[in-house]
Order: C-alpha cells, then structure tokens, then sequence
C-alpha cells in the first residue's frame, strides 16, 4: 500500500512582521492561519501525516494566546498525524512552548533534542527519523541515523506513545531542519552554523525522503523515477510569506511512497496572501487618475478579483508626468490594498547631456548628479540620483515639493 504525507518548515508563527508597518497586524493574522489552513488541506488532500521540518514558530516573539490558539487547533478532531522537529528560531528546551504548551496533544509528536527518535506507523508500513535543535545555533551535522535512536514510538488509533516494539517500516522518512551544501564535510564552511547537511551525507542515509526546512525558497523538483537509490531531500518553501523576500505562490509537498520508493512528490498551493513586485509603464501625458488605474489593472491582472488582500510593491517606470508626486499616488490607494509601497523609477522626458553643459547654477547641478550617475552601476542608486535631478529641476522651475519619498 501507499502512504501519503504533507511536508511543510518555516511558518515561524508568532512572527511581528514589523517590515509591513501598520499593516503588519492583519498579516501577523493572516500567518496564523496559515496553519489552520494546512490542517484544513491535509483533511481534504487526505493524508496520513502532516510533517513540519522546523521554524514552525517564531519562539522569541510569539505570544502566549497565539500559543494557546495553536494548541486548540492540534487539538481539533483530524485523521492525520502531526510531527514536527524544531528548528533554530523554536529550539525545543525544557522552558519552550513544546515542552509546555504544547505537549501532550492527542496524535503530534515533537521529536526531542540532542537524541534521535523513530516513530513507527504499523498501518502504514512506515517510519520517521527526527531530532530537534537545541538551541539558536547548530555548527556540528545533526542526522537522524537510524543507528542513534535512543527512543521509539508507535502511532496507532491517533495516539502516539513510547513503546518497546519493533516495527520499522519499509517507508523511511527522515525530518530535519538545516543547511543542504555541496560536497562533503572535508571542504566545511566555518560560517555554517545552522545543522551543514552535505550531499554526501544524504548518498548515506537509508530513507527515501529526507523532509528538510530551513531555506524558505522551495527545492527543485527531481525527475521520477529516480535512477538510483539515493535519499531525496527536498525544501518545501514556507508555506506563507512573511515579507518581500518571500515573493508569489507558496507551497507544501505533498509526497507519496509504496514499497520504501517515492512515486509522486507535487507541490500544493498554500499561501493565502501573496508578496508581489509589479513593474507599470508610465506616459508623460498621464494624470494621477490614469496612473492609480494602470496600477490596480496591473494587480488584477496579475492576482484576479481578489487582488486587494495582497501586498505590493509597484515600480514606476517610463516618462515622469509634470509635477508628479509619488506620495500622493500612494495615499489615494492605501485603502484598496492589504499593503502597498510605491518606487519611483521615473525618468525625465528631457536632454540632460545638454542641461549639463548649461553655464548656469542649474547646469552645474546637473552635472554633479550626473557625474555621480556615471559613477555607479547600481539600479537603486542610479534611480534616487534620476529623482534627485528631477526634483531639482522642478525646484528650479519654481515649484515646491512635499512629502517626497
């Protein structure tokens, strides 16, 4: 028979998201649940277990009620296993949550720390490996091997209790948090200190799937079937953004095995608010209506009907309208979205090369910021000298700015 597992790391519950500024409590919400909305995809993707390779909260920020909120939906009536191995930010201590809180719930295991425990599923003809982190930092290769459990489980009828038996399976499944590198251990790096998991330790290792968290961007999927035996160890992604650098789609894996082999790995949507950067194209002749239109088009396109539950950062680019004032386009579209942040990539529809020759105040200013333009190859810093120009000009011109971001 088949089993089926959801595999998912790095929700870091609990987290303040304080980048999203006064919009960061509708997210922090929205980051909780996230995880109700795994439980609810589990239920209807109709899996065995659901497993959490660590970063599952975020164990220094986390409130105690969004603990007690965790723990009564582990506590809900579900048909699937939940176990998790803690990462570096929810370490498992004997003064953390999962030694308090959350210990104890009917059918979700958190594998201790500094020890290797199996939990066998007779039923399913499997077994998982898992150990935790300790602490913040892990600079030693941490493994589940087989050959260093110190305690076993047995899951049976929803509970899951020690147990002295011997039922290993023929599905072995390893769950770990760290850091996949290339080669081996003899090229180490000093600076990895989050668990260095090396591709030839996983050459080693007798499971079929090594479930992994750790790096929030997901893995490359393998072909299948593999052509040798060697364990896949696989990052899902964080199943929710919490910021910018965890952009679009999110997902879980869902992960099939029969007879100690993977036959389907596919990735499952999960993110219920996406992080989007969007570039539009600016004219000249736009008024500042046209511009919040070609920006909520640009986000409807993109998300559909319910674009507005998302969060953006919109680049503007093309010629920049006379007297046009990034601020104001932002505060007259604040309302229509979760979160919104405006750059100003506009460009000047004049001959600078020739302003810059002017014998003129003006053209000395010019000059200056051009030369420095010139200068540098970066983007952002190439863009802010652009705006400087730009908004000198104008000064010149007699016009008075505020609020210029």
């Amino acid at each position: 028979m088949s089993v089926r597992f959801l595999h998912t790391a790095d929700l870091h519950l609990g987290s303040r998201m304080n980048s999203l500024e006064d919009r960061a409590g509708d997210f922090r919400e929205t980051l909780l649940r996230s995880f109700e909305n795994l439980l609810d995809l589990a239920t209807k993707l109709d899996v065995s277990l659901l497993l959490i390779a660590g970063d599952f909260i975020e164990m220094n920020e986390i409130k105690d009620r969004e603990i007690q909120r965790i723990a009564e939906l582990l506590c809900r009536e579900r048909s699937f296993y939940v176990l998790l191995a803690a990462g570096n930010h929810d370490p498992y201590t004997a003064a953390s949550a999962y030694a308090e809180q959350l210990n104890d719930i009917a059918g979700f295991h958190i594998f201790s720390a500094e020890t290797v425990e199996r939990v066998d599923f007779p039923e399913l003809d499997l077994s998982i490996y898992g150990t935790s982190f300790a602490s913040l930092y892990q600079s030693e290769t941490m493994l589940p091997l087989p050959e260093k459990v110190t305690r076993i489980f047995t899951a049976l009828d929803g509970q899951i209790i020690v147990t002295e038996n011997d039922h290993v399976g023929q599905n072995k499944v390893g769950l770990i948090h760290g850091t996949l590198l290339s080669g081996s251990a003899s090229a180490s790096r000093e600076d990895e200190v989050y668990n260095p998991i090396y591709d030839s330790h996983c050459k080693l290792l007798p499971f079929s799937y090594l479930a992994l968290g750790h790096i929030h961007k997901p893995s490359v999927l393998p072909e299948l079937p593999t052509i040798d035996n060697k364990t896949i160890a696989l990052y899902p992604g964080s199943p929710q953004g919490i910021s910018f650098n965890e952009q679009n789609e999110r997902h879980a894996l869902l992960v099939e095995l029969e007879e100690g082999k993977i036959i389907n790995i596919k990735p499952v949507n999960t993110a219920d608010r996406l992080f989007i950067d969007l570039t539009v194209d600016i004219l000249k002749e736009d008024s500042d209506l046209m511009i919040q239109r070609k920006i909520t088009q640009a986000a409807q396109q993109r998300t559909g009907n319910h674009y507005a539950r998302h969060a953006y950062r919109i680049t503007l680019q093309g010629e920049c309208p006379e007297g046009f004032d990034s601020k104001s386009i932002t505060h007259a579209l604040i309302d229509q979205f979760a979160y919104i942040k405006i750059k100003d990539r506009l460009k000047l529809p004049i001959d600078l090369a020739e302003l810059r020759l002017e014998n003129t105040l003006q053209g000395r200013f010019i000059d200056n910021l051009m030369t420095q333009y010139e200068a540098t190859d970066e983007p952002i810093e190439r863009a802010d000298i652009m705006r400087a120009i730009r908004i000198g000009l104008e000064a010149f011109a007699g016009e008075i700015l505020y609020n210029v971001d």
